[in-house]
């Protein structure tokens, strides 16, 4: 609990492309995602034949919808993944994806997330990555999307969700939306007790 609470990885932007993390749950984090990919079989489909994205530029990733878990920022997480094969050089690139504070001061959990190229969502450190010319994966509508998760309905929290448009204006990046199709359907929902 004290290393949840005192240490600031999460905070720190240098480095954090992907971290070679040997301990325990550092390796179980590959391997989940190793067998994620092996189950899921996720593909990537540009929105054009001819789509590029140059390595050389700087990216904020919109991933939607976040569903029970936003599985397709796995796409994201290491090198050799179906969206690191079709728009090669952007993975093996400073990539940072960012998550709700509240996953690193959960022990075991927010090992897991340091184990991938995961940094705190929080503005100033989005700000911070952004001035070390670092791209960003982000699934914009966060845990208010993943509350309304239904089985066979995609429900988008973007209205209130304008934060990654404003970092992308104020430091000129692409804004890269990203859908995954057929995440909301992963998991059986209820509904009891969210009103």
């Amino acid at each position: 609990l004290v290393v949840a609470i005192k240490d600031k990885s999460h905070v720190d932007v240098k480095g954090a492309n992907y971290r070679q993390d040997n301990s325990i749950v550092g390796r179980a984090s590959h391997k989940f995602w190793d067998a994620a990919f092996d189950y899921l079989q996720m593909t990537v489909v540009p929105w054009s034949e001819s789509a590029s994205l140059p390595s050389n530029r700087q990216y904020i990733f919109a991933v939607h919808p976040h569903g029970i878990h936003c599985t397709p920022l796995g796409l994201f997480h290491r090198k050799d993944t179906p969206f690191d094969r079709r728009f090669p050089g952007i993975c093996e690139n400073k990539l940072s994806g960012l998550a709700a504070s509240v996953v690193f001061k959960l022990p075991g959990v927010r090992e897991f997330f340091l184990a991938l190229p995961y940094i705190d969502a929080s503005r100033s450190v989005a700000e911070k990555a952004l001035k070390e010319d670092r791209s960003l994966f982000v699934c914009t509508g966060s845990g208010e999307e993943s509350l309304l998760t239904r089985r066979g309905e995609d429900v988008l929290v973007l209205s209130k969700r304008k934060g990654f448009i404003r970092l992308a204006l104020s430091y000129g990046c692409d804004v890269v939306p990203i859908f995954g199709v057929g995440n909301s359907d992963l998991f059986q929902t209820y509904s009891f007790g969210m009103g």
